[in-house]
């Protein structure tokens, strides 16, 4: 039985294999466009004081921040216009003695056993000297084990410039996906970071191959029948 190609089924080919090869994000608000949502956590007093209720109204939405991301009023998305990016800032501000990185953290449900690929743009934006803070992307499972991320470092040189966070990891059906900025040991430094378009998908390249060489095959078929 001979199958007989048209442009038409070309596409309906592609259209079947498309949606195998491309997923959407997984991760909420990634970009860091969908506005903010204000938190409010309590923060430890010493000397057996009451707890203070603190609020950051700069916290993007579908993201939970730590105490830390709540104390540091220079934690905020930049934006509009577009591109968005979030400033990051370990804290040291409040307390000298007491120090608190900058976290926020989201649940990401996925299916258990596929491959996924994340990705992020990071880059230092503050002091160039300071060698002793870092940024951490990093996914957890659901025991707190870590599978997957990126770390970077303030570079000692003012030209480190926008770096592409790349990772992968095997779903276990629910993990944490985590940002944290770390503070520099008892200097009053800028140590900002931003970070955009934080992202995770599926399915692996395999599949991206796939549909690579379908769309070789129907275009060689289609090339026959027009030759002819």
């Amino acid at each position: 039985m001979k199958i007989r190609f048209s442009l038409p089924l070309a596409f309906a080919c592609v259209a079947l294999l498309a949606p195998s090869a491309l997923r959407a994000n997984i991760v909420t608000n990634g970009g860091f466009s969908g506005g903010n949502c204000p938190q409010t956590l309590p923060w430890p007093q010493h000397h057996g004081q009451p707890p203070i209720p603190v609020t950051n109204s700069r916290v993007p939405c579908g993201w939970n921040p730590n105490l830390g991301f709540v104390l540091n009023l220079n934690n905020m998305v930049i934006g509009p216009p577009p591109p968005f990016e979030l400033q990051m800032e370990g804290d040291n501000e409040f307390n000298p003695v007491v120090q608190y990185a900058s976290v926020l953290s989201q649940t990401i449900s996925d299916t258990s056993g596929a491959v996924y690929y994340g990705s992020a743009w990071v880059e230092y934006n503050g002091d160039p000297w300071l060698v002793s803070t870092g940024f951490y992307l990093s996914v957890f499972d659901a025991n707190g084990g870590y599978l997957s991320g990126c770390d970077f470092f303030s570079p000692g040189l003012p030209t480190l410039g926008w770096q592409q966070c790349k990772f992968q990891f095997t779903g276990t059906g629910s993990e944490t996906l985590s940002l944290s900025a770390s503070p520099p040991p008892f200097s009053p430094l800028d140590e900002t970071w931003l970070v955009t378009d934080v992202g995770i998908s599926t399915p692996e390249p395999s599949s991206l191959l796939l549909l690579g060489s379908g769309l070789a095959v129907l275009a060689a078929a289609m090339r026959r029948k027009l030759a002819k």
